[in-house]
Parts: structure tokens; C-alpha cells; sequence
């Protein structure tokens, strides 16, 4: 791109800048770093409780069984990190401030015909001739056309930049040096070839202190360690809820009624087969105590793991299907505190097995190397199983269980058995 300089001699420096047109960027100064989004986020602290805060507030906090309120996570949040936005806040306004006295200086900057009229440094554009005396400040990055001097040479000092009080030479371009009358200025054309050097400049990194970047390294140790300690205790809370399921099987699988002993004040069971009175007594021996029964509501004592005592929980007694010879099985369904439904299952091992889900196929062939064994060796033996059954799909079979037990004619026993 081509365009014609006008120079004109006084005294002092006359400076051109790069010339382009209005694509570039202002020449406002700003020093403030942070803006409304990243004002206080871009510290570790503040990024691993945002990324901890979130999923508590989304997911946990909104589901009956949380063991916190919202406010209980945003107050404390809220707090610290607007102690912080506000330190930030007052700091970068001093910022804005220093920047606002910069930008408001003056140069004198040439507008055609010789004359020369004052500009604030933000309102500068790229290729605006600037005459810079001695003792003033650059607004800008500028290339020297000439100089008072006749060789063409200016001293600058640095001192705002790098520090350096000493001064430093510069020299005006040979091809404008000699441009002395408005008829040689006019005849003056100039072509400019771009080059990446400003594509290679990146932004400057934000300071920070030793202290700060150390703690940035501590919370990224402590958040990975808390995410390692987070997922290990998952999977072994995950697994010890399933090993709870087979226990609460024996302790709620059953027609039994628990009747306190006179003679050693301890519970004893009455039931309808040996084998129920054996799994409430292993149920018992595993942590899981059957203390009391109503028509609608079982009582278990069993161990809190957050806690980690003795506490009694009530199921809810939706629907007991007993044993017959047809079945081979029984069947009961419960809700617990929670509001979570269960169907608990006991039956022979050829029953329970036809009608395991894929996924609770895992332990199939060692339960029937056991089971062998255990037959082998003379021992009556019996298969436990549960199924986690959803509000919608236990009303539907509710509905027909109902409908077929409340049908007197001849399909009523069919219809049970599907139901059922």
C-alpha cells in the first residue's frame, strides 16, 4: 500500500508512525488485567471449588437425601471470593486510573498545510505525523523521518521502558533526511511490506508471586488426591451397599416375627420353616438385627457407615408374594427411607437363575460350583436376589396384581402366576 508523507520542519522531532488504515487496533493504553469473567477464577483455589461446588449444587443438592443445603455451599464461596473480587477490583481501578493519565497527554499531530494541532495519545491512528519535542514522552511506536538536528539523529532515554537512564541514539531514514521543501515532501511516495513480526508477539503473562504459584501447584496436588481418595471411596461405597443388599435379603426376605425371650431378654424368631429362623439369625450375626414387624412396616437395627453407629430403619412393606411349590420362590417388595423400592427374591437356584438380569450373571458359575458343594455334602441349600425396581414400573405391576387377586373366576390363579 502506498501513501504520501507530509513533512514539516520545526523545531523539536517530527515522527511518522507505520502507516495502514483503520484496521488496527486503538492507541488507548491498558494496563487493568482483569475483566468481569476473569477477574478472581483464573486462581486454582477458586477453580477447584467452582469445579467441586458445581456438581454438589447440580446433582446432590437436589435430591431429598442431601446432606447439606445450597446456602451451605454458596455462602462460604460467596464470601471468600468476593474478599478477593473486591482487593482485585480496588487494585485494577488504580490501574485504570494510571491509565486514564496516560491516555489523556497530548502530541501535536500534523492535519495538512503545515499546521500541527494537539491530540489526545488514544485518539492516535495508524500513519499520523507526530512532532515530538525534547523532554516529552512517545505516545506510541514511531518511526523517526527527521530531526531537528541535520544529521538527522535524536537521543532518547528508556528509563520508562527497560529502566536504562542512559541515552540512546536513533537515526532518521536516509530516504526522508533530505526532504527539506514542501515541493520534495509532496514528490515523497513510500511503500510499506507487512511482516509477522507483531504475529509473533504474544500477550504478556500476568504477574504473579512465588508464593501464589507455589500454592497453585498445592491446590493441584490436593485436588488430585482428592479426586483419587473421592473415587476410591465411591467403589468401596458402591461395593459394600451391594454386600448390604444380600444381607437385608435374610433380614427382610421372610414371614418370621421376632418375640422377645423372658428368660435371657434377647430376641428369638418364630417363622415358618428352619430355614427363615437360620437367616435371621445370620442376617443378626452380619450386622442386621430384625427387632420388630406390623402388618405394613419392618424394623431393622443395622450399623451407619457415615456414622458409624447402631441405628433402626423402617422398610415398608409394599407386597409379600409367599412360597408355594409352583413358584419355588418368595418374594418381597419394599421401600425403604429414602423412598427406594426393592424387590427382595429367595428360591431354589434353578428359579432364581432363569430369571437373573445380564448384568447379575457375574457370579452365576462359582454360585454353582458352591451350590454343588454344598449339595454334595448333604446341606439344603437356597439362592438370594434383589432387583432395584422404579416408582412407574412398580405401579404398572401393581396395578395387575391387584386386578388379578381381586378376579374370582378360573383364570384368577393364572393370572396370578404371571403377575407374579
Amino acid at each position: 500500500m502506498e501513501q504520501t508523507a507530509i513533512l514539516l520542519h520545526a523545531c523539536g522531532l517530527t515522527l511518522l508512525m507505520l502507516p495502514l488504515l483503520n484496521i488496527f487496533l486503538d492507541n488507548r493504553d491498558f494496563l487493568g488485567w482483569f475483566s468481569a469473567m476473569n477477574l478472581t477464577f483464573t486462581r486454582a483455589n477458586h477453580i477447584s471449588i467452582q469445579t467441586i461446588m458445581y456438581p454438589q449444587q447440580t446433582v446432590l443438592s437436589v435430591t431429598p437425601w442431601a446432606p447439606f443445603t445450597p446456602i451451605s455451599l454458596i455462602a462460604p464461596l460467596v464470601f471468600v471470593v468476593g474478599i478477593s473480587m473486591l482487593k482485585e477490583a480496588v487494585e485494577d481501578w488504580h490501574r485504570f486510573l494510571q491509565d486514564r493519565n496516560v491516555n489523556s497527554r497530548k502530541v501535536k499531530v500534523h492535519v495538512g498545510n503545515g499546521l500541527f494541532v494537539q491530540k489526545f495519545w488514544d485518539a492516535l491512528c495508524v500513519g499520523d505525523v507526530v512532532k515530538v519535542s525534547k523532554n516529552e514522552y512517545f505516545p506510541s511506536d514511531l518511526l523517526l523521518l527527521s530531526s531537528s538536528y541535520e544529521d538527522g539523529v535524536c537521543y532518547v532515554e528508556t528509563m520508562n521502558l527497560d529502566g536504562e537512564t542512559n541515552l540512546k541514539a536513533k537515526r532518521s531514514l536516509e530516504a526522508t533526511l533530505g526532504l527539506d521543501d514542501d515541493e520534495e515532501l509532496c514528490r515523497f511516495k513510500g511503500t510499506i511490506r507487512y511482516t509477522k513480526a507483531v504475529r509473533n508477539s504474544t500477550r504478556a503473562p500476568s504477574k504473579r508471586s512465588k508464593v501464589e504459584r507455589k500454592m497453585d501447584h498445592v491446590i493441584y496436588m490436593l485436588f488430585a488426591m482428592m479426586v483419587l481418595i473421592s473415587s476410591i471411596s465411591a467403589t468401596g461405597s458402591a461395593l459394600y451397599t451391594e454386600s448390604e443388599k444380600d444381607k437385608r435379603v435374610m433380614a427382610l426376605c421372610h414371614t418370621g416375627i421376632p418375640v422377645e425371650d423372658d428368660k435371657s431378654d434377647r430376641l428369638k424368631y418364630e417363622a415358618e420353616s428352619p430355614e427363615e429362623v437360620a437367616f435371621l439369625i445370620a442376617a443378626h450375626e452380619f450386622g442386621f438385627k430384625f427387632c420388630e414387624r406390623t402388618q405394613s412396616i419392618m424394623v431393622l437395627q443395622e450399623l451407619d457407615p457415615s456414622s458409624g453407629l447402631v441405628v433402626k430403619r423402617e422398610y415398608k412393606l409394599l407386597n409379600l408374594l409367599e412360597f408355594n411349590s409352583s413358584r419355588k420362590r418368595m418374594s418381597v417388595i419394599v421401600s425403604n427411607e429414602d423412598g427406594e423400592i426393592f424387590l427382595f427374591c429367595k428360591g431354589a437356584d434353578e428359579v432364581i437363575f432363569e430369571r437373573l438380569a445380564d448384568n447379575g450373571r457375574t457370579y452365576q458359575q462359582a454360585t454353582t460350583m458352591h451350590l454343588s458343594n454344598y449339595a454334595e455334602d448333604g446341606l439344603r441349600t437356597m439362592v438370594l436376589a434383589y432387583k432395584r425396581i422404579g416408582l412407574s414400573e412398580y405401579e404398572h405391576w401393581n396395578s395387575m396384581f391387584i386386578k388379578a387377586k381381586s378376579m374370582i373366576s378360573s383364570e384368577r390363579e393364572e393370572l396370578l402366576e404371571n403377575a407374579s
